[in-house]
């Protein structure tokens, strides 16, 4: 209100908001009578606001942070971290603009370091008072640098994050569906003088999960007396233990000599296989996060066959006594549990009932129907004997 030559009853708001409607010339010439006319003269307290700026940053880089500010008398504007005035060096970087009863600070920290984290307060003072920046409550995710939420709002453009308060002095942050780039330290900050803040670590457990891509295929060969490796590769939080089993129970063979009934590691190698070592293994991944997972790979050892007694010859024997004079094929099968069976069928001319053809007849019998095996990768361990007479039969 305008009385005679002086103005009362004014509030440092209308001022702002009269000098706010105003356009820019006739703002700055209004003040200019205002505070520098002989007969007017407005005081206005410091008002101060700070942006809602609780930066983190990688350490090494440099950070800037804002303080607005309006008074009359001019007011003095200053930076204060850990209860010490911050000036000007090679470390704070200060830029000042003022514009009649406004100013604008800028504090740029370079090289920002751990030890500089903190609360920084930009502090205005004039004959009239003094203030500085609001407090606020903000969680912050250290390892990302990122700030989630400033009070009861969230700033984070993650919509999984959100933030209840339950009026009593208590702020929960609440992650939805957490994936492991959550994991972390999480920093409760209240921006007191001194700052304290309260830091919490969130683990994101994830089940093992066998990589295919990288690990060995469900079936492979390999030569009798070569050696190979097996490899199994799983990923999950925390990472997970890769173990070893056979699948029929046996021991397995490693460093050649030494037998254990599990082993541990990626990679399982086994040297100068022998028949007996082939078939199912099994890789299990677990991590104590259910549930635990495998991967089955058989091995087939391939191998040249030889007679090792003369026994088969005789049951064939015994039986080819008992068929006609001429036989025109002779079928032999021989069966394991663990290989299934391999048969052969041999076409035979004729056939002298002489010892000698029999037996070349018989050799031959025995020979191809071990060929036949070798070529399917089939492989009988040395200590099962040749099928019995029943699994013979001539047509």
């Amino acid at each position: 209100m305008f009385n005679g030559n002086s103005l009362e009853k004014i509030r440092k708001f209308s001022v702002r908001k009269f000098a706010y409607t105003l356009h820019e010339e006739v703002h700055d010439l209004v003040w200019k009578s205002l505070c520098h006319s002989d007969r007017t003269t407005i005081s206005v307290s410091p008002m101060i606001w700070v942006p809602n700026q609780l930066v983190g940053a990688p350490a090494g880089t440099d950070v800037t942070i804002d303080c607005h500010t309006e008074a009359h008398p001019r007011a003095i504007i200053y930076w204060v971290y850990n209860s010490v005035m911050v000036l000007p060096s090679k470390k704070y970087l200060i830029d000042y603009t003022e514009n009649s009863y406004r100013a604008h600070m800028k504090l740029t920290i370079k090289n920002i370091q751990h030890s500089d984290f903190g609360n920084y307060r930009c502090i205005s003072k004039n004959s009239l008072g003094e203030t500085e920046g609001s407090i606020r409550v903000a969680w912050i995710h250290i390892d990302r640098q990122m700030i989630l939420t400033i009070h009861r709002h969230v700033i984070s453009r993650i919509p999984r994050y959100s933030i209840t308060y339950d009026n009593a002095n208590t702020w929960l942050l609440h992650v939805s569906q957490a994936q492991q780039d959550d994991r972390g330290y999480y920093m409760c900050q209240v921006n007191t003088n001194p700052m304290i803040s309260q830091v919490g670590y969130l683990q994101v457990v994830v089940p093992p999960n066998i990589l295919d891509i990288e690990s060995t295929p469900s079936s492979v060969a390999v030569r009798e007396n070569q050696s190979i490796n097996m490899t199994c590769r799983a990923d999950g939080f925390p990472t997970p233990k890769i173990i070893w089993r056979r699948e029929d129970g046996q021991s397995i063979t490693v460093e050649r000599k030494k037998k254990v009934m599990v082993y541990d590691g990626e990679q399982l190698q086994l040297i100068k296989v022998s028949r007996n070592e082939m078939g199912a293994y099994l890789c299990i991944a677990t991590n104590g996060v259910p549930p635990s997972v495998s991967k089955r790979i058989i091995l087939d050892v391939e191998c040249k066959f030889h007679l090792l007694s003369r026994q088969p010859k005789k049951e064939l024997l015994e039986h080819l006594d008992k068929v006609p004079t001429y036989v025109q094929t002779l079928q032999f099968t021989v069966k394991d549990p663990t290989v299934g069976k391999a048969a052969t069928f041999v076409k035979v001319d004729h056939v002298i009932q002489e010892t000698k053809n029999l037996m070349n007849v018989i050799n031959k019998v025995v020979t191809t129907c071990f060929e036949c095996a070798n070529k399917h990768g089939l492989c009988l361990p040395q200590q099962v004997p040749f099928a019995h007479s029943s699994s013979v039969s001539f047509k």
